[in-house]
């Protein structure tokens, strides 16, 4: 991780900071280590347990302070009164699930 993140330098007069050459004693430090990223690639994966995992364990706590100031219903009324669009993987989601559905929610 440090050799993608942490890089020392030779002093010179390039006021481009990245064109200075590495100090030769951080290259032969790592001379032997691959880059690695501490951030990936966003999954393309979406499904119904990673929804949960963030509701719950992620925003469980704004949710559950909500619901104990306010009834389902506020709630439910709050988020029909918002302009709030599903992404690609959300919508994927609920499309996915209705298919699976053998019953008809009736308002």
């Amino acid at each position: 991780m440090l050799n993608n993140y942490l890089r020392f330098v030779v002093n010179s007069s390039d006021v481009n900071k990245s064109r200075l050459p590495t100090a030769p004693y951080w290259k032969k430090l790592l001379s032997h280590t691959d880059k690695i990223s501490v951030f990936s690639s966003v999954g393309i994966e979406y499904d119904f347990g990673k929804m949960e995992n963030y509701l719950f364990n992620t925003a469980g706590s704004t949710l559950k302070t909500y619901l104990l100031t306010h009834s389902v219903d506020d709630l439910l009324n709050e988020l029909g009164q918002r302009d709030i669009k599903l992404n690609a993987r959300q919508q994927r989601l609920v499309d996915n699930y209705v298919q699976d559905c053998y019953f008809y929610i009736i308002d």
